[in-house]
């Protein structure tokens, strides 16, 4: 009868032990300091564009030195995970006057917060984009462009 008893309250209190467990994990995980699922880093555009400004234009308050794309918008992590090395690739097209396709820009815009290193945007975090970036005069005005996040998920 005594093994019985002993065995029963082992039990109980082993229960007890998890069951106690799982709620402070379930507090922890409500308060967000655990979180619910981790996903790796996902950068997306959030209405991401760009407007063509010849030299000599006067922008926010700047005379424009050279013709220029100016890249406005939002990148979002989407993951729960800090994005590392953050940045923005850019490619300007546009037909020169034989017919063909010539890239008038193949460029980088590093983004999100700078420290401890450039380009950080933690999960669930958005940084805003409004960076210039010059063009070949002998472009009179570039035609499609594409801008595409870059990041790894390691420091």
């Amino acid at each position: 009868m005594i093994q019985k008893k002993v065995v029963t309250k082992r039990v109980g209190i082993s229960l007890g032990v998890v069951a106690a467990a799982l709620a402070a994990m379930l507090v922890l995980m409500t308060f967000g300091i655990i979180p619910a699922i981790s996903t790796p880093a996902k950068l997306v555009n959030v209405g991401m564009g760009g407007t063509y400004y010849p030299a000599g234009k006067l922008v926010q308050g700047q005379l424009l030195s050279s013709n220029s794309l100016e890249v406005t918008g939002w990148v979002c992590n989407a993951g729960s995970l800090t994005a590392y090395h953050a940045k923005l690739h850019v490619v300007v097209t546009y037909l020169e006057a034989n017919g063909t396709t010539a890239v008038a820009i193949d460029t980088y815009i590093e983004i999100g917060n700078t420290y401890p290193v450039n380009g950080i945007i933690n999960g669930f975090q958005s940084v805003y984009v409004n960076s210039f970036i010059s063009y070949p005069s002998s472009v009179s005005e570039p035609g499609m462009w594409k801008i595409s996040p870059k990041w790894t998920n390691l420091p």
